[in-house]
């Protein structure tokens, strides 16, 4: 900081030339006279610092002429505060309340300074110079509206930036979950062209022989009956595919029955059983309809039993038992599906619903349990299970609160 020197203008000279000033104004000359006795003048070049953020608040600065910037931070990084021009003061609250400035001031040209150090300050409070006094109380009041108004600003200004930088990450996770997606139907294609190709080899094989071969009509009701195996094999696994694919979250929920659910379930799963008969029982306590997605909930059902189903049946389980039961808590619907198969080999279970996770079977795209747990998790719910030599169990866990669908 530059050393005082005298001027050819004395303090009381200059106080006078801008009794005009917000600090001096209403004052009667004779009051600035004896005020200004309390003041010094300096002269400072141009981008010179007049104090800096931090330092103990010695002095008032009232500026005098030329211009000034009031800024927060280092040379690093500042955030520009406002500009000072004749009669703006600066430094008088770090002075009242005797606490490190709260920002820096540096001169942006040549510039005048009355000053009025801590001790001269509190002489002129106690010679009772009211009206200066209420000035100086004029001059904080609107100094910590303009703060207000500029940390706003700021603050809209940030929060703007991070809307924007939200905005800007949500389409970045978007794009990388397209492109892991991508990604991974690519390694599913990979692992699921020789479980297509084995139906698609079958179906045209009997295709062949269908319309080739002197076939009686038992023969070919029974090639018929194979082929139209095959074609609901080969449907199964693609639309396995393009659920996964489609990565459908939007749910239709439609009031439900449990008790029709479950019949509808149990039909179907009689059906594909028919080769090896599995007892299927069946209970809901749950009496009143619920907001489902009946036919996505159904599906995933349907894949968690046939799991079961294909356990027991690869195991030759001695009287093979599938278990499912439905109740109700006060916020929550509680489904329970229980086997007593070999259970889940313990290598797989920490990784069960991933896609492309198998215990070893044939023919599957490995997308089931995947879809199944996108479908509990679509519902708002989670699945859960446990695996022992004696068996698995599946629990579900949906919210009962969801909206009818309209």
């Amino acid at each position: 900081m530059a050393d005082l020197f005298k001027p050819s203008q004395s303090a009381a000279e200059w106080v006078l030339q801008v009794k005009d000033t917000r600090l001096f104004q209403d004052i009667p000359e004779d009051q600035l006279v004896e005020i200004a006795q309390y003041m010094e003048i300096q002269f400072l070049e141009a981008e010179q610092l007049v104090f800096t953020e931090g330092e103990v608040g010695e002095k008032i600065f009232v500026q005098l002429d030329g211009e000034s910037s009031l800024f927060l931070g280092n040379a690093e990084k500042t955030t520009f505060l406002t500009t000072g021009t004749r009669g703006d003061c600066f430094g008088e609250m770090a002075v009242i309340d005797n606490q490190p400035r709260s920002a820096s001031l540096k001169t942006t040209a040549p510039t005048h300074f009355l000053i009025i150090n801590q001790s001269n300050f509190k002489k002129i409070l106690k010679v009772g110079h009211s009206q200066f006094s209420i000035n100086l109380m004029r001059s904080l009041s609107r100094r910590l509206r303009e703060t207000d108004t500029l940390l706003i600003d700021m603050l809209q200004k940030e929060n703007s930036k991070l809307e924007s930088t939200l905005t800007l990450l949500k389409k970045t996770q978007n794009q990388l979950l397209a492109k892991e997606r991508l990604s991974t139907l690519g390694r599913m294609a990979s692992m699921i062209v020789h479980d297509l190709r084995n139906p698609l080899t079958s179906i045209s094989t009997m295709g062949y022989v269908l319309t080739h071969q002197n076939l009686s009509v038992e023969q070919r009701g029974s090639y018929g009956s194979m082929l139209n195996s095959e074609i609901n094999r080969l449907k199964e696994m693609t639309e396995e595919i393009l659920l996964f694919a489609k990565d459908q979250s939007a749910l239709h929920l439609i009031p439900t029955d449990l008790s029709h659910f479950f019949d509808k379930l149990k039909e179907e799963l009689q059906q594909i059983a028919q080769s090896w008969p599995v007892e299927w029982k069946m209970k809901s306590s749950v009496a009143s309809s619920c907001a489902l997605d009946s036919n996505r909930l159904h599906r995933a059902f349907l894949n968690l039993c046939k799991n079961s189903w294909e356990a027991l049946k690869s195991a030759r389980t001695p009287s093979p038992l599938v278990q499912i039961e439905a109740y109700e808590t006060n916020d929550h619907l509680k489904f329970v599906i229980q086997d007593n198969g070999p259970g889940i080999p313990p290598e797989i279970q920490e990784t069960f619903f991933d896609a492309f996770v198998s215990a070893g079977k044939s023919g599957g795209t490995g997308l089931g349990l995947a879809i199944v747990k996108k479908v509990m998790e679509d519902h708002r719910g989670e699945i859960q299970h446990c695996s022992t030599g004696s068996g698995t169990l599946f629990q579900i866990t949906l919210p009962k609160n969801f909206p009818l669908a309209t």
